[in-house]
């Protein structure tokens, strides 16, 4: 309902579908009070243009908004039907693990180089290829709130004095209307038992195994990839991004948080080192400056292909090539 009310909301579309027929009207009909109205309304409507474009983009974020809320609902519904064994499991998932403090802060293009700008993140750009038949599940450390639609980091950047007309637009579009899998908040206590059953029933594991931590202690993401090696690496998908600096939020000690710029690279690279001990070899980071590099690891047989950020959104192509059969909704 939202959304079809955002897509209608445009001065362009009222002056010319709405006022301007209904002026032709008046005309005809000789309602000259009412042709009046209709006149300085759409002067008024081409006036206020930019408020009604603000108008318009606060309810196409509503209206992801309450998407996402969908999502999640269905996340948690997946959720208990998996750890339910009285229930069968009807819905065919795929589950994204990544550091909690990346949520949405990698890329699949490198945003600095020219003519090859993506606004999209790795994590939007995937989950656009899992609706309908199949869907696409992560953990997230927080429910996303309605009450805060434009989110803390819209209020403190430019983006405030941004509306849809503005050339602009696009560089903060992948921020306000953007896509994701549907996100289960899941307890530390609960957490490894959820993830465990979740992998199992998945038809697909997509794994972005970088390091965020900010010292020598092996985090959650690299337990997971730990315990995916042993158990499950026919079903792993890793992916490689290109290298970028990296915007996130991460402890310091004594309960405070900053944000911090890394190199992505580096975050691989402290990742290679701290699995290799465990057991897992991955391979080291290789820049693939647009596009990411995807791969499997099974039976000592590695597989990878380039898939450009359009592409991650047509997720039957790229499984088919890594060998994996029908898997997305498409």
């Amino acid at each position: 309902m939202l959304g079809c009310l955002a897509r209608f909301m445009s001065p362009e579309i009222i002056s010319m579908c709405v006022l301007f027929p209904l002026m032709i009207i008046f005309r005809q009909q000789g309602w000259w009070v009412l042709l009046g109205v209709c006149v300085v309304a759409n002067y008024y409507v081409l006036i206020y243009r930019a408020t009604i474009g603000n108008i318009r983009l606060d309810l196409m974020i509503r209206a992801k908004k309450l998407q996402h809320c969908m999502l999640d609902e269905g996340a948690d519904q997946l959720v208990r039907d998996v750890t339910s064994d009285e229930r069968p499991i009807h819905r065919k998932f795929a589950l994204f693990l990544r550091p909690f403090a990346l949520d949405r802060a990698v890329f699949s293009g490198s945003r600095e180089q020219a003519g090859q700008l993506d606004h999209w993140s790795l994590e939007s750009r995937l989950a656009l290829g899992f609706r309908r038949s199949t869907i696409m599940i992560s953990f997230s450390p927080v429910k996303e709130s309605m009450h805060k639609v434009w989110g803390e980091k819209f209020a403190s950047s430019a983006m405030c004095n941004t509306t849809v007309y503005d050339r602009e637009f696009d560089k903060f579009k992948g921020m306000l209307l953007y896509d994701r899998p549907g996100q289960y908040q899941a307890s530390m206590s609960e957490w490894f038992p959820t993830f465990r059953r979740l992998a199992h029933e998945a038809q697909v594991v997509f794994c972005l195994p970088i390091d965020a931590s900010t010292d020598d202690q092996f985090s959650a993401t690299l337990e997971e990839l730990v315990y995916l090696s042993d158990q499950l690496s026919e079903k792993c998908v890793f992916i490689m991004p290109p290298d970028q600096d990296v915007w996130m939020w991460r402890p310091t000690g004594g309960g405070v948080w900053e944000s911090s710029s890394v190199k992505l690279s580096e975050m691989w690279e402290s990742a290679v080192k701290k699995l290799t001990v465990r057991g897992l070899t991955l391979p080291h980071f290789k820049d693939s400056e647009y596009g990411v590099n995807m791969f499997t690891m099974c039976d000592g047989v590695v597989r990878l292909v380039r898939v450009s950020p359009s592409q991650l959104s047509s997720p039957n192509d790229y499984l088919r090539r890594l060998g994996f059969g029908h898997t997305s909704s498409e």
